[in-house]
């Protein structure tokens, strides 16, 4: 079974230099509780929208993490009368609920809050408006690199841009895939806060938590999944002739790595970046050769040939685990440097991937001669690849102890088909 890609192409590019979507209404929102002492919160919204939600006791929140255990209408929702439910027995023993009030906010679809986390344990997803206001307060809690993930917004839609490398920047091998060119995407999207790490992997992909996987460095949780085929079984998102981005859109194989995350996330459309995507996240902002407003140092954002023996845990050349260095303005870790990150689009000798300045994508190729786009550098990398604009197209790379991946998600918020 197949996700189908065409609806959902269409409703994420139609936004182009359209109108935004209407926001949402809530209305009769109440707060009542049953002789069994569940609470419950109903409302009413006129349109799909990304629920959040609030409950307070005395004007003050009874925190995120209690939050966490509410079940019921919030996240993605669709119109109508919607409920949200607690359990104050188990969750809120010994207290009084007289006084308290409830606050439900509806975000559209394609200006939703700033995170959204997917519990790959208990397949749900939430959204919450900053790092701040998510449980625990910090997407440095370990559960955020094992069980959980968290991706940001990123707010891309109709702001132009420079890709690619300045001209006074150092250029490298494959300097072909640099040329700087202005470059404009149309809609906002959300990225992986961190490279998707090995337990992360093991979760989605249904493997046992003592299973090595495809790990060269395996056995670290919190390191990047690295290894991983991109075009064989178990494929992360399908073959490159069956399931060709730029033929087939966010098709997918379902039993590949994003089509299992897409049964876990509700159908939300996950998937791999652009390559154009990918470099507007990791500058944030900046036209400098790294994220950090530099162009001839990252120790401080990125694990390199240069400082990757700093950490005394690790024993051999292999990966770090993610978010030990600083983020960029946009709150993203280890753009630079660690492991590349596997993108979506292709790439030709000839250079075809530039043709196209809006929201580019590679050549639709079929043949062996063509390979896949990846950024950011790696570990045992120099200094010079690790840069904003360095890519790489080895085709030869399907499997390979240096590469891995960050998750990407479609905004607006809207679920696949599957025919």
């Amino acid at each position: 079974m197949k996700m189908k890609c065409a609806a959902m192409l269409s409703a994420c590019c139609a936004l182009a230099g359209a109108a935004a979507m209407a926001s949402p209404n809530v209305t009769q929102v109440k707060l009542s509780q049953d002789g069994g002492r569940r609470l419950y919160i109903d409302y009413t919204v006129d349109s799909p929208a990304v629920v959040t939600f609030d409950v307070m006791t005395n004007g003050v929140s009874i925190g995120r993490d209690l939050l966490e255990t509410f079940t019921g209408d919030f996240g993605l929702v669709e119109a109508g009368a919607r409920r949200i439910a607690w359990d104050t027995r188990t969750h809120w023993p010994d207290r009084h609920v007289n006084g308290m009030t409830a606050k439900v906010t509806a975000w559209s679809l394609d200006a939703p809050p700033d995170y959204m986390i997917v519990d790959l344990v208990h397949s749900n997803v939430n959204w919450y408006v900053s790092e701040a206001d998510i449980p625990g307060g910090t997407v440095l809690r370990d559960e955020y690199k094992t069980t959980k993930l968290v991706l940001r917004r990123i707010k891309a839609r109709g702001m132009p841009w420079r890709m690619g490398r300045k001209p006074t920047e150092s250029t490298d091998s494959y300097d072909k895939y640099q040329h700087p060119h202005e470059v404009v995407l149309t809609n906002d999207y959300y990225m992986g806060v961190f490279e998707l790490t090995q337990k992360q992997y093991k979760i989605i992909q249904g493997l046992a938590d003592s299973a090595q996987g495809p790990f060269a460095f395996w056995g670290r949780d919190k390191n990047p999944a690295e290894n991983i085929p991109y075009s064989a079984s178990p494929y992360i998102r399908g073959s490159v002739v069956e399931y060709n981005f730029v033929n087939n859109g966010h098709a997918v194989y379902p039993t590949g790595l994003f089509g299992r995350l897409r049964k876990i996330g509700g159908g939300l459309c996950f998937d791999l970046p652009t390559s154009a995507q990918w470099e507007y996240a990791c500058r944030a902002g900046t036209g400098t050769a790294f994220n950090n407003g530099r162009d001839d140092y990252c120790s401080d954002v990125a694990w390199y040939s240069t400082n990757w023996r700093d950490d005394a845990n690790i024993p051999s050349n292999m990966t770090h685990e993610v978010g030990l260095k600083a983020p960029n303005a946009w709150g993203l870790y280890d753009m630079h440097g660690n492991v590349w990150e596997w993108c979506i689009d292709r790439a030709t000798s000839a250079g075809e991937w530039y043709q196209s300045l809006e929201d580019p994508v590679g050549p639709a190729v079929d043949n062996s001669n063509s390979s896949m786009f990846r950024s950011g550098g790696c570990f045992n990398h120099s200094l010079n690849l690790a840069r904003s604009s360095s890519r790489v197209d080895k085709v030869n790379w399907q499997t390979e102890a240096r590469v891995g991946l960050r998750v990407w998600c479609a905004c607006p918020c809207l679920k696949m088909e599957e025919e």
